[in-house]
């Protein structure tokens, strides 16, 4: 299976483009110690990382035994959004061989969309610090439809803006999430064995590659 034979890739953000744990591990510890919680090292974050903000802080106060759950996950909120919004980007890295096939993508007349239950106020951002953002006309983030991954409504979307059949697109992800999305949109899903999987084992959810790097999709 490679890049070419599709008419296009649909690519998930943190974990998949951009190892983007360690601002948000920073960010989070930012936001926990001002609200009074213990802070957590940031291999137990990535643990946490692929289901949007409000799972990522959702996890980390149950992990901090958190008395009122609901009230603590909106006051850590406002925190970790205001200590982010600062951070994204400063440590983060794309990974290799990511800018090479996007770059491979372009030039072969393959369209491409970027897909993540990240808010808007950080995708595009992040993707513009990281110089990736001009590969995607189509950007797709956690708030800007109803239903955020697994639900496949931000893929067909993306579909929709690129002007392309479903059946004709490839999804590259790294979590169960990419995975559950992909096979309920009925599109193919190649996950990276790199990024965010939270602890599944992404070849037994039936997925259609699994990969080291995205240019081995056109190796």
């Amino acid at each position: 299976m490679k890049i070419k034979d599709f008419d296009a890739v649909l690519l998930d953000l943190d974990g998949t483009l951009i190892d983007s744990a360690p601002d948000i591990s920073m960010a989070l510890n930012h936001a926990l110690a001002q609200c009074g919680f213990a802070t957590f090292d940031i291999e137990l974050t990535r643990s946490w990382i692929g289901n949007g903000v409000d799972k990522l802080l959702e996890r980390a106060l149950v992990a901090a035994n958190s008395n009122d759950l609901n009230v603590s996950t909106q006051q850590v909120k406002r925190a970790f959004f205001e200590s982010y919004a600062k951070l994204n980007g400063q440590y983060s890295r794309v990974y290799p061989g990511v800018r090479d096939a996007l770059t491979y993508c372009q030039q072969h007349g393959i369209k491409l969309a970027c897909v993540t239950n990240k808010p808007s106020a950080f995708s595009a951002p992040l993707l513009a610090d990281k110089q990736l953002l001009e590969f995607f006309p189509v950007l797709i983030s956690g708030d800007d439809v109803e239903h955020k991954k697994p639900n496949p409504e931000m893929l067909y979307d993306a579909a929709r803006q690129l002007a392309v059949n479903p059946g004709a697109c490839l999804v590259v992800g790294d979590s169960e999430n990419d995975v559950l999305a992909a096979q309920s949109a009925n599109m193919k899903i190649c996950a990276v064995s790199y990024g965010y999987d939270q602890g599944v084992d992404l070849t037994t959810l039936g997925i259609d590659a699994k990969i080291d790097s995205i240019t081995n999709l056109i190796d």
